[in-house]
């Protein structure tokens, strides 16, 4: 198989997945940095586009603080807020731990948070 036709194969197995992130309603003004995309592209690609309508994940995208277009200065506590919105989104089917604590990372880099509170730990 050529990189070519891998490459297309990737981008059609991934493409619902694509569009529901792409779907999603940001609040005004924010947008998601490229690893938060691809960290929620790849959850969604793994357990399906409903994960996004989801308690925890429609709450972590309602926060502003939670996008790279935020641009004040974030408390200790207000980070710390963040880092357990992202834990409790990116908990889903505890038999990928490793797999939902790597994408959680990924949100999480280059924020003004991080990702301190292991997946299923809250």
């Amino acid at each position: 198989m050529t990189q070519s036709k891998a490459d297309a194969f990737f981008t059609s197995d991934t493409k619902s997945a694509v569009d529901a992130v792409n779907d999603l309603t940001l609040p005004s003004g924010s947008s998601f940095s490229q690893e938060q995309f691809d960290a929620l592209v790849s959850l969604t690609f793994n357990a399906g586009s409903g994960v996004l309508k989801t308690n925890d994940v429609v709450t972590m995208l309602k926060e502003p603080k939670i996008y790279p277009t935020y641009t004040k200065k974030l408390s200790s506590t207000e980070s710390d807020n963040c880092s357990k919105l992202v834990s409790k989104a990116f908990s889903y089917d505890k038999n990928l731990k490793t797999r939902r604590n790597k994408e959680a990372t990924l949100f999480c880099t280059d924020m003004k948070y991080t990702h301190k509170y292991p997946v299923y730990s809250l």
